[in-house]
């Protein structure tokens, strides 16, 4: 090899270095690692199945917001999901939440649906008009056993 070919491959390897550590930084920043902008809500369920942190809360199918956080109160044991919410969106506090997903097998997120009135969320504040996953396991127990009786 000569030098002329060395150098040439140690700068087409610095390219591509710094178009992976591009990608990695964009990645970085659309996701809950780096932060995001907004201002964050909870919310109170009976039940998170299948929701987790990074999923997506949407507003009419369009993503708003992303779920930062999960975690079972000491006293009441009850699930509390913290989730932020773009600058600039608002949500009525008569809105509700519920955890639903894309399609038959698909990932779950939370689906807010916007209420009426003129007062609205701000940071930090509780969402209690929820609605815990349903669980299709169960439907399909149910459905298989009660079958069986007849």
């Amino acid at each position: 090899m000569t030098k002329n070919q060395n150098l040439v491959e140690t700068l087409m390897g610095l390219v591509v270095l710094a178009v992976a550590g591009f990608f990695v930084s964009m990645a970085y920043q659309k996701t809950t690692a780096g932060g995001g902008d907004g201002y964050p809500l909870k919310a109170i369920f009976t039940a998170v199945d299948g929701l987790k942190v990074g999923s997506d809360v949407r507003i009419g199918g369009i993503k708003v917001g992303v779920v930062t956080h999960m975690e079972i109160q000491p006293e009441t044991h009850v699930p509390t999901i913290t989730f932020r919410v773009q600058e600039g969106i608002t949500i009525p506090v008569d809105s509700k939440a519920k955890i639903t997903s894309s399609g038959l097998l698909g990932d779950k997120y939370l689906d807010v649906t916007r209420g009426g009135q003129q007062d609205i969320f701000k940071s930090g504040d509780t969402l209690y008009d929820t609605q815990a996953p349903v669980n299709l396991e169960a439907l399909i127990g149910k459905a298989i056993f009660n079958d069986e009786k007849k």
